[in-house]
């Protein structure tokens, strides 16, 4: 009788723990003011309320930087931080649903108004984190190191997930993880009949200086689906014979790339060619395409007031005087501005400073064109004071007459109203921007240091990363 209670025991054992239903988790570190970790965090909980197999546990993530606890969103951050650990030890399995208040709630106030939603009192919560803070941050550092992690991550049964932080990707991935029977249904055969956009990236024959990467990536941000494919300027046919600049970035015009990108299009970003949508990539580097080659000559398109203009004018002279570019090399400057009628038939101009830069635009281009052995002179002193409208003492030291730049200022407008359609031609808009031999567009000093025979230019003061954009 006892031999058959056992086997009995045992079967019913063996059968309950048969049917028992195993679930995996879904673990993520969520920076708490960072918009990319709130995707992360509704794209884990979307996945756990369509699939039950999977439960779903938040961790904040946390960091110190000399000694002290540091976000790069500030202490608001890590306040919530400290918030989402005392929620998790004092309030068992709400903290979920206080994140989900808080995502409706985002300002810095919110907390108490999640904290409503998920039944917590906030006074409470308030009071046992103002005084446990350092602990329940400790305790936060300590997860995020058990698990090597920095900022936003995701992992499913304990492996971190690594591709697009968007829905397919990661419900695929779930799948890779799931037993046959509690995998989503992703009705592939059906969204393979959908037209997939391809981003097709025209590059120059010598591409090694051109990162795509980043552009590639923000119109993966816009168009998740969009494929990219690569080709060489050197196999394209008639098809693109329109492409003016390389790399060329081209859509094909359809429902899902004017959805996507109706801003960007709308504000003319895109230049349309038939069926075809193509952008171009102003703020780094372009080469011209069938521009005709002219070795040695270094165009700098700037605005006269511009900080960045002056920082890379005065690097590319001072370089030049000491030997550091090929004595053959021809430096130009040309301005970035744009003529306009001021009504009564004379020569004026909008410019991104004022006019006080316009017209120092057109003093200088006078001095170049009448002193070129003086400019660089006028040039190196005048940027020692750029911002203000005194420029006569620039002139006298340079070895030139104030007045007689000044009686001919008429003439130095109508040299400017040329010199600026250069730019407008090549739809160059920020300063400083180089043109390399006529065929290569570079925006900024360190694009142009990355070309051969600009690398030992030097500064005197660090090339500022950024430009003035009209």
């Amino acid at each position: 009788m006892k031999n058959i209670f056992a086997a009995l025991l045992l079967f019913f054992s063996l059968n309950c723990f048969s049917q028992e239903k195993k679930h995996g988790e879904i673990k993520i570190f969520l920076e708490p003011l960072s918009s990319q970790s709130w995707q992360a965090f509704f794209l884990a909980d979307a996945a756990a309320k369509k699939n039950s197999y999977f439960s779903v546990i938040v961790k904040p993530v946390v960091a110190q930087k000399d000694g002290k606890w540091y976000s790069p969103r500030g202490d608001g951050e890590i306040n919530e931080a400290a918030r989402m650990v005392a929620i998790e030890k004092n309030y068992p399995g709400l903290l979920n649903k206080y994140l989900t208040g808080r995502s409706l709630a985002p300002w810095s106030e919110g907390w108490r108004d999640a904290c409503v939603y998920a039944g917590i009192n906030p006074l409470e919560l308030a009071s046992f984190t103002e005084k446990n803070k350092e602990e329940l941050l400790k305790k936060a550092l300590k997860e995020c190191m058990d698990y090597s992690v920095s900022g936003t991550a995701l992992f499913a049964e304990g492996v971190k997930y690594q591709d697009d932080i968007s829905l397919l990707p990661f419900l695929k991935y779930l799948n890779s993880l799931l037993p046959q029977k509690e995998r989503f249904s992703l009705y592939e055969k059906e969204m393979a009949s959908f037209k997939t956009p391809v981003l097709k990236i025209i590059t120059p024959s010598q591409s090694s200086l051109y990162n795509t990467d980043q552009i590639s990536s923000i119109f993966k941000r816009y168009i998740p689906s969009v494929k990219e494919e690569k080709i060489n300027i050197s196999n394209i046919g008639k098809e693109f014979s329109f492409v003016k600049y390389l790399p060329a970035y081209i859509l094909e015009d359809d429902e899902v790339v004017r959805e996507s990108l109706a801003q960007a299009i709308a504000s003319g970003l895109f230049e349309k060619h038939g069926k075809y949508f193509v952008f171009y990539d102003r703020n780094s580097r372009m080469e011209i395409r069938n521009a005709k080659k002219t070795p040695g000559k270094l165009e700098i398109f700037v605005m006269s007031q511009c900080p960045f203009g002056v920082m890379a004018e005065n690097a590319v002279i001072d370089s030049f005087r000491k030997g550091l570019l090929d004595k053959n090399t021809k430096i130009e400057i040309h301005y970035i501005a744009s003529e306009k009628n001021d009504g009564t038939g004379k020569i004026t101009f909008d410019s991104l400073h004022g006019e006080e830069e316009w017209k120092e635009n057109a003093r200088q281009i006078y001095i170049a064109k009448k002193y070129p052995s003086k400019f660089f002179d006028y040039l190196m002193e005048r940027n020692k004071n750029y911002s203000q409208g005194e420029w006569t003492q620039a002139a006298q030291k340079a070895g030139l007459n104030p007045l007689e730049i000044e009686n001919n200022f008429d003439e130095a407008k109508k040299l400017l109203a040329q010199d600026v359609k250069i730019a407008q031609a090549l739809g160059i808009g920020t300063s400083p921007t180089f043109l390399i031999d006529s065929t290569v567009m570079a925006v900024g000093l360190g694009e142009l240091k990355k070309t051969p025979g600009y690398e030992k230019i030097s500064s005197a003061q660090a090339a500022p990363a950024g430009g003035c954009a009209k």
